[in-house]
């Protein structure tokens, strides 16, 4: 019984974790905006700058979501395991 429940749980956290995408911040946004008026004004240095600047906070937002998604996923399968012990008792 645990077992089909614990392969129902694993299907629908996948599923959910499946659904979850990263979403660029606003700050990242104006970034890449800037980037790319920049590079059409012809100001090549500019653009490789807010490029790189650009790019490392893409990289830090990229990490913490999947850091955040990792953590959710483990949380949630921390609380169906202590569910399944509490239901295994009675």
């Amino acid at each position: 019984m645990n077992a089909v429940r614990r392969a129902d749980f694993d299907r629908s956290l996948s599923a959910k974790v499946a659904g979850l995408r990263y979403r660029a911040s606003s700050r990242l946004l104006e970034l890449e905006d800037q980037e790319r008026r920049l590079a059409r004004s012809k100001e090549y240095s500019g653009a490789a700058e807010v490029e790189g600047r650009a790019a490392r906070l893409r990289g830090r937002e990229v990490s913490a979501f999947d850091a955040q998604r990792t953590k959710d996923e483990t949380k949630s399968r921390a609380e169906f395991d202590v569910t399944l012990q509490v239901s295994s008792t009675f």
